[in-house]
């Protein structure tokens, strides 16, 4: 099985592995005198040499790789690999199964394991093309230059360690079993060690060895590694399923860590990022940045010119998609209401919206702009769940959520003021479980390329537009905007969010007060009265939030709003007049 762990080292490999290949194109990439510039950043550079040992031919080859691989600490110290137990029989078989229930008694010291993985040995049956037959190769991995600002490893999956911990965390152990417990938690953590914070790397033409920091020597070659991030598995089932969790050090204080544990962001210190004590928490990749490394601010700038960061306003003041051509066959044969959603009278419009202008191009520049936003869902993947005889339910997967429309609204004043610049549907190719017309507005072929009567806009694309708004510094108005934003995958800053749900949210009322309730209070006119609509709701949630503003302009008392709001909701029973009973 293959654990997260494995796929996040799976992943970073992946990526600078595609950014290595982009750098191509770059300028300081343009001979072949250095290497590119990721594999000089995260690049280490590794010796193969391959020896026959009855004709004793030999041959060589250099690579860069972005990660060291470490070794399982079960492994290190034994000298014989898969190929060469197959081939040596069950006399081999039982040395190696010697080997490692002695080693599994050893205590592995972390240096120890980076020392081991920087060479290692390997016999394998291959091909030799000296003796033209079949032969036990031996082969010698060395690394031989370091990179020049960070330095990857990647740590073993322990395959033992899962069977052991979750023997050892069995709830159908009773008090009494408590000695075995302790026995089998201490056997599952392999991984029972600190990462130290630093430490340094001796280089020499024949060996490479890690070191404490402490035993740096000045008359030899040395450079010194300083722990800078942990990605960590966190594997306790009990709790929920298998999550990834990341360490990083504070830039603003090096004595103090940041815990990224999907959207909660805390600080926490030195001893629980380092210390891997527990059988729940695995790490998976450690990053160590180089002390000495040397200034790549020529690099970055060239990288720069060729792939900007920021994003240009051109795609909300001249909005394209590279679907439209796509959508030209859905043109004919639509229904009245199809036609009355589509925008064709103005081609730079999409959808209901309409471009921003120049002036307001230069105020998102300036962070001078604000807008009101709301998005539209569907269901991808229904919940799993189990129900209990006694009528209990335990819900192993969540439903899956897509983002299948976003629309924002001006809220800068002015003669635009509530029309949409963003009204984006987004083409789903794969199977949608629920369309939730009811509460998405969505129909069937309204996401699909070519059937749809609407213009498409592809996911990349929507993403580009909202982190646009967020990069500019963008007041953001809505109505349960962190439900929107966590589907959407994307964190925004709270100061850039004003959030209807929260500011009618009563310190002593438990609960939230629907929008639709509060534009009904405050202008005394229903929204949703068939299908929910993006665009409509954004523009009751920025109605709502201007008499927010006004109430605290004219010096109102909000508690006093908002115990009048209660009080008429519960005479009510929360239903508008226009509401079926």
């Amino acid at each position: 099985m293959i654990t997260y762990a494995v796929l996040a080292q799976r992943l970073m490999r992946f990526v600078l592995e595609q950014a290595s290949n982009e750098c191509r194109r770059l300028e300081i990439d343009s001979t072949n005198q250095q290497p590119r510039i990721v594999e000089r950043v995260f690049g280490v550079t590794q010796q193969s040499t391959t020896e026959c040992p009855v004709c004793h031919a030999a041959n060589s080859r250099e690579s860069h790789v972005f990660a060291i691989d470490l070794e399982s600490p079960l492994s290190v110290g034994s000298s014989s690999g898969l190929a060469a137990v197959l081939a040596g029989g069950s006399a081999s078989v039982r040395r190696a199964e010697s080997m490692a229930r002695n080693g599994r008694n050893q205590k592995v010291g972390f240096l120890e394991l980076v020392s081991s993985s920087l060479v290692r040995h390997d016999t394998q049956r291959a091909w030799c093309a000296s003796c033209k037959k079949f032969q036990l190769l031996n082969t010698e991995k060395r690394v031989s230059n370091m990179p020049e600002a960070y330095l990857a490893l990647n740590f073993p999956p322990l395959s033992s360690t899962l069977d052991s911990a979750s023997a050892a965390s069995s709830p159908l152990l009773n008090a009494s079993t408590s000695a075995a417990k302790s026995a089998a938690a201490e056997n599952a953590g392999s991984w029972q060690m600190t990462l130290p914070t630093a430490f340094a790397l001796q280089m020499s033409d024949s060996e490479m060895q890690a070191l404490p920091v402490d035993e740096m020597e000045g008359n030899r070659a040395q450079s010194r590694f300083d722990l800078v991030a942990i990605v960590s598995s966190i594997r306790d089932t009990r709790r929920g399923p298998e999550h990834l969790v990341v360490h990083v050090r504070d830039p603003n204080d090096s004595a103090a860590w940041l815990l990224f544990n999907d959207f909660l962001v805390q600080r926490v210190s030195e001893e629980s990022a380092t210390v891997f004590n527990d059988w729940w928490r695995t790490p998976s990749i450690a990053v160590y940045a180089k002390a000495e490394s040397q200034s790549l601010q020529g690099a970055i700038q060239t990288i720069a010119h060729y792939h900007p960061y920021k994003i240009s306003s051109r795609i909300l003041t001249v909005p394209r998609s590279t679907l439209d051509s796509q959508q030209q066959s859905a043109t004919a044969g639509m229904s009245q209401r199809w036609n009355s959603n589509r925008s064709s009278s103005n081609g730079r419009m999409r959808n209901a919206a309409v471009p921003l202008t120049k002036f307001e191009a230069e105020q998102l520049e300036h962070s001078e702009f604000q807008c009101a936003l709301d998005a539209e869902f569907v269901v991808l993947e229904d919940a799993r769940m189990e129900v209990f005889s006694d009528g209990t339910r335990q819900v192993h997967r969540p439903a899956v959520h897509g983002l299948a429309r976003l629309s924002a609204v001006r809220a800068n004043g002015g003669d635009l003021h509530g029309v949409p610049f963003i009204d984006d549907y987004v083409a789903i190719s794969r199977p949608v479980f629920d369309l939730a017309t009811q509460y998405s507005g969505i129909h069937a072929g309204d996401l699909t390329v070519g059937v749809s009567p609407y213009k498409l806009s592809t996911m990349k694309e929507v993403y580009k537009k909202l982190r646009l708004l967020i990069d500019s510094n963008c007041i953001i108005i809505g109505h349960g905007l962190k439900h929107d934003f966590r589907v959407c995958n994307i964190v925004v800053p709270l100061h850039l969010q004003k959030d209807t749900m929260l500011l009618y949210q009563s310190p002593s009322h438990i609960r939230p007060v629907s929008l639709r309730f509060l534009y009904w209070y405050f202008s005394r006119k229903s929204i949703q009265t068939r299908e929910h609509s993006s665009v409509e709701d954004a523009q009751a949630t920025l109605k709502v939030y201007e008499s927010y503003v006004q109430c605290v302009a004219e010096g109102k008392s909000v508690e006093t709003v908002l115990d009048d709001i209660y009080a008429v909701g519960s005479s009510m029973s929360w239903k508008l007049p226009d509401q079926k009973i």
